[in-house]
């Protein structure tokens, strides 16, 4: 290769195929002829270009950078590359344009070829026709070794690349007025369809139950209001958590928390999935949403607990099983709950009794003989529809936090 094009500029790294073009019109022109003939025109191709920033600040103690999108005129599949040299050698890069730190970066020992926490590398854009390198220039930031939790509500954002443009998407912290504890648990919310982050945030009994001091309230918006749980979006709302995840290892309270779920409706819908899907929760309790047929035949990685809440009378997913919301079809209640205690290998039989929950009679059933201390629970409230509100002197998300902090 010749020469790396510095910030800003473009380099085509495969000049062969604009040889072979000059050597054709010299050939149309040496045989008289006036115009270029199809065959030879058709060799032209315009090289990948890059649409993202060439440069980034970065805060010392994260791994991700950025989701670098590629655009291409003939529509050609676009792969991301890092050249060697320069700091390229502590980055990493997926074909998509997943940008991030080997490891993370420590402000205080840089490990950029000048040791001043600019890091250069050279990116490469494919479209197998044509190579194009960009240099690209991060910053590390300093930071306190860890950051501290702040009482109350934070707004953070996550880069993400979706259909090929990079957003910016948003999730909320809540922790207690005045944060007393070391560390603390992550208890991510996931909200209904139409709904965002904030939303969760600001329902009463959340604070109520954040402000107890035992948990950090995690919410996140889903694209256009909507969760990915099975084609609703575009969006990959898996890599989207786990980046969630990666970015508040920055808390000192939160470097290695255990991590529980509890969604509502739509958001159940992909609590169900992440639960099957990624071995990140201890526990999940999806509310108003049982899992659709194609996703009980997945097996879980590492099954979480399950604390499975249903109205009885839902007309929206229905907790007898079939059509519902997104014309997807259904489990009933009790059958997703025994899926989810086959894949926890629970053994014993079902424990049935009833109860009331403010202004609602529950039937309630429990398996609690599984491996590694594992609870499966399913619960139908009577008379009760696609809500989350059993009445004015009930909180829902009490009654999860207790059952999610009794658990081995």
């Amino acid at each position: 290769m010749t020469k790396v094009c510095r910030k800003g500029c473009v380099r085509v790294g495969a000049l062969a195929p604009l040889f072979a073009l000059f050597l054709s019109l010299l050939s149309v022109i040496g045989c008289g002829q006036g115009s270029v003939r199809p065959e030879a025109a058709s060799i032209a191709n315009s090289p990948p270009r890059l649409s993202s920033p060439l440069e980034y600040t970065h805060d010392e103690g994260a791994t991700l950078v950025v989701a670098l999108v590629g655009v291409d005129d003939e529509g050609d599949v676009i792969r991301f590359s890092i050249a060697p040299g320069q700091d390229g050698a502590l980055f990493g890069i997926d074909a998509e344009g997943q940008l991030q730190f080997s490891a993370p970066p420590d402000f205080e020992s840089p490990r950029d070829s000048d040791r001043n926490n600019i890091y250069s590398l050279v990116l490469v854009l494919s479209d197998q026709k044509q190579n194009v390198e960009y240099e690209i220039e991060i910053t590390v930031l300093d930071l306190p070794e860890y950051l501290l939790l702040k009482g109350g509500s934070e707004k953070r954002a996550i880069s993400q690349a979706i259909q090929g443009v990079t957003v910016q998407r948003d999730y909320w912290l809540r922790a207690a007025s005045n944060p007393k504890q070391s560390d603390y648990p992550i208890l991510i919310f996931l909200h209904g369809a139409g709904g965002n982050g904030q939303v969760m945030l600001n329902d009463d009994r959340v604070i109520d139950l954040i402000e107890r001091d035992q948990w950090v309230g995690v919410f996140p918006s889903g694209f256009d209001g909507r969760w990915n749980s099975n084609g609703e979006t575009n969006a990959d709302d898996i890599d989207f958590i786990r980046r969630i995840l990666l970015d508040l290892q920055a808390y000192e309270s939160l470097s290695q928390p255990d991590v529980y779920g509890v969604g509502f409706s739509n958001g159940a819908s992909m609590i169900n999935r992440l639960g099957k899907e990624t071995d990140i929760f201890v526990a999940i309790a999806p509310i108003a949403s049982q899992q659709i047929i194609e996703l009980a035949m997945l097996d879980a990685p590492v099954p979480p607990s399950v604390i499975q809440i249903n109205g009885e009378l839902d007309p929206i997913i229905p907790t007898k099983g079939g059509v519902g919301f997104g014309e997807f079809e259904y489990l009933s209640a009790l059958e997703s709950a025994q899926n989810w205690a086959d894949q926890n290998n629970c053994i014993g039989t079902w424990d049935e009794d009833r109860r009331v929950w403010g202004d609602f009679e529950v039937i309630s059933k429990e398996q609690a003989d599984c491996a590694t201390g594992r609870v499966v629970s399913a619960h139908i409230v009577l008379g009760a529809g696609h809500t989350s509100r059993f009445g004015a002197d009930f909180n829902v998300f009490t009654l999860i936090s207790n059952y999610f902090l009794a658990l081995p």
